[in-house]
């Protein structure tokens, strides 16, 4: 749905899915403000004319049927309202009945005698659907005769026949309707009856009170008892202006359900229109002269164009035949809603002095009710501005139900994202409830598993570097009559020293301490030396490569494994030869390291740790005649490797 909003004094025209929340609501109420500006379509509930009908066909509704009105001049138009027949639904209340599905208006003059299309409608891309008139602009356009046409009619409500028929066609330029009680020619001309003719499409006579919506009103004047045989009542206009036309608006019939009465009531069945520039109307011009012979040519408002204009100062109202009330020659009256003296199409008579040729009972403000601009509903607008807000109405109230569709919907999302936003909230909450203890384990668990890596490496590092200092001292005491040996074994000693202190120094984080396992290669071979010196030792080593690029953590878990494993050889095993191979790929590292010494049944606990902490799979098996095989396995994918 595109919708129009003002924005920086032009319309633009935006779809209800490109609006955020808050522009609806305010697009809402704007248009509900502006709704509560516009006249209301009150429809007429007394008795009348309902427009023309064609001739009905039951087979289907491809058929061609039209109307045209001759203009009987040319005119510069620039709007056509085309006002629907309605019909009293039983469910829906007030409908438009057999509004053509198709049809086009076509105007014509003496330089395009054939005519051009000024409008197509068709009902499958964009519905008419209201009971207020259609509004249908045109681009000023010189017409002295207008068509609409269909050749595709539309089903009635009564019968389900097909047939083509309107209320009213009105052709304005300017605020004058110049279609008004012009001559009418139809393609059915056959069906004519009182209240359904061609010559009620252009009488003025509509289904609908002017109802403007304003908070002041005024009654209708109804004059006194029996005003005689020829009643009248004149209007000075203070000045000699053009006069084009007159409207009279009958007394208010919608101040009950049903009416009162059929709606003549004052109403004068044959009157007289004159105009003077004397006020005794010495120089009168009769300008109109109307014989209404039945009901169904009265209507709540009554309108005529004079055959030519009229400059005048005063204008009068004669009612030739009265209005009688009861008896036939009895209780004569007068009475109207307003007056309004036209000047295309513009009253020009509101609040100028009024007067009658008759004794009034009623007071002189009763008899300006006739010339106060305004009836039982409010001000009296301009037939056509008056027929422009009942058009925007139609198009607002439209427009307001889709918005309220829209807003109705957005207000269901709003409930569903708000319930899910509480259900997220409440998962959210229990989530905090168990993160909490759940975060604390894992945090304890960390803490365990670091001090039991403190505790391995100062097992590992520490014991292994004071194990190789004794060893070191018993060199050097055995080595006092070699000075040169005794200096190294010095040196070596102070260099386990300074390593040993350095170790304890990080012991509490010891993967991250810059100067260990910086070449786990380097780091194997020197330990092997310092702490097998006394031994036989085969040492091979594959894939170094993938040895260095091992994360830091597992060099380091690596070369602690290895370095403890060497440890308790030179402790325990009382063993003469040792065999270590390391082996590296992509998916592994593979360690072995076999003795000739004692044996043992099982893994050390310092060994089984360290394995624990690796994530690593670790055996022992005892070799023939004797000794032990300790193998460690550590299979790893690199990118959770000792994680």
């Amino acid at each position: 749905m595109l919708v129009l909003i003002q924005a920086s004094g032009a319309e633009s025209s935006q779809p209800f899915t490109e609006l955020w929340l808050h522009e609806l609501e305010a697009l809402k109420q704007q248009t509900e403000a502006e709704l509560n500006g516009l006249a209301h379509p009150s429809l007429n509930s007394g008795v009348g004319a309902v427009g023309d009908r064609s001739k009905a066909y039951a087979d289907d509704g491809n058929h061609y049927e039209w109307v045209q009105i001759d203009l009987e001049g040319s005119y510069i138009i620039d709007t056509i309202f085309i006002i629907p027949t309605l019909w009293r639904d039983t469910r829906f209340g007030f409908v438009n009945d057999a509004f053509p599905q198709e049809f086009r208006i076509l105007i014509g003059n003496a330089a395009h005698p054939e005519g051009k299309v000024i409008f197509t409608y068709n009902a499958d891309e964009a519905p008419f659907t209201g009971i207020t008139p259609m509004q249908i602009p045109v681009d000023s356009e010189s017409a002295s005769w207008v068509r609409v046409e269909t050749n595709h009619l539309t089903q009635r409500a009564l019968d389900g026949m097909y047939i083509f028929q309107l209320s009213e066609i009105m052709v304005f330029e300017g605020n004058e309707d110049r279609a008004l009680r012009k001559p009418v020619l139809a393609s059915s001309p056959v069906y004519e009856s009182a209240t359904r003719n061609a010559g009620t499409l252009v009488d003025g006579i509509l289904p609908y009170l002017i109802n403007s919506a304003a908070e002041e009103h005024s009654r209708a004047y109804v004059s006194s008892i029996d005003v005689g045989e020829k009643p009248s009542l004149t209007i000075d206009l203070l000045e000699t202006t053009e006069i084009t036309g007159i409207r009279l608006h009958a007394t208010d019939q919608a101040d009950t359900v049903p009416t009162a009465h059929a709606g003549e009531f004052g109403l004068p069945p044959h009157f007289i229109v004159e105009t003077a520039n004397q006020e005794d109307f010495s120089d009168a011009e009769i300008v109109l002269d109307v014989k209404l012979n039945s009901i169904f040519e009265m209507g709540p408002v009554l309108s005529w164009n004079f055959a030519k204009p009229s400059n005048a100062r005063y204008i009068r109202l004669t009612a030739l035949t009265p209005y009688y009330h009861g008896r036939e020659n009895q209780d004569s009256r007068v009475s109207f809603a307003e007056i309004e003296v036209l000047q295309q199409g513009l009253n020009i008579a509101r609040n100028k002095p009024i007067s009658t040729n008759y004794v009034s009972e009623t007071s002189d403000s009763t008899l300006s009710a006739l010339v106060d601009g305004m009836n039982i509903y409010g001000h009296i607008l301009p037939q056509k501005q008056w027929l422009e807000e009942l058009a925007r109405r139609h198009e607002l109230s439209t427009l307001l139900q889709e918005l309220q569709v829209e807003l109705q919907k957005r207000y269901t999302q709003q409930k569903l994202f708000l319930r899910w936003a509480i259900i997220a909230a409440i998962f959210m909450a229990l989530a905090i409830v168990f993160t909490i203890p759940y975060y604390k384990m894992l945090s304890y668990r960390k803490e365990v598993h670091i001090r039991q890596r403190i505790a391995a490496n100062l097992h590992d590092e520490l014991g292994a570097n004071l194990h190789a200092i004794g060893m070191l001292g018993d060199v050097a005491e055995r080595s006092i009559s070699t000075p040169e040996r005794l200096v190294e074994a010095v040196r070596r000693i102070r260099a386990l020293t300074e390593r040993t202190g350095e170790a304890a120094r990080h012991c509490t984080n010891m993967l991250e301490a810059d100067n260990i396992c910086q070449d786990i290669v380097f780091e194997i071979q020197q330990d092997t030396q310092r702490l097998l010196g006394d031994h036989e030792t085969h040492l091979r080593i594959y894939g170094e490569e993938e040895l260095e690029t091992l994360p830091r953590r597992a060099r380091i878990d690596l070369y602690l494994f290895f370095k403890e494993s060497l440890t308790n050889i030179n402790r325990h095993a009382q063993a003469t030869k040792v065999y270590i191979r390391i082996a590296a790929n992509h998916n592994s590292v593979r360690l072995s390291v076999i003795d000739n010494g004692c044996g043992m049944n099982a893994p050390p606990k310092s060994l089984l740790r360290r394995a624990r902490l690796m994530r690593a799979a670790i055996q022992t098996k005892p070799v023939n005649p004797h000794g032990t095989h300790i193998r460690l396995i550590i299979k790893f994918k690199r990118t959770k490797l000792f994680l």
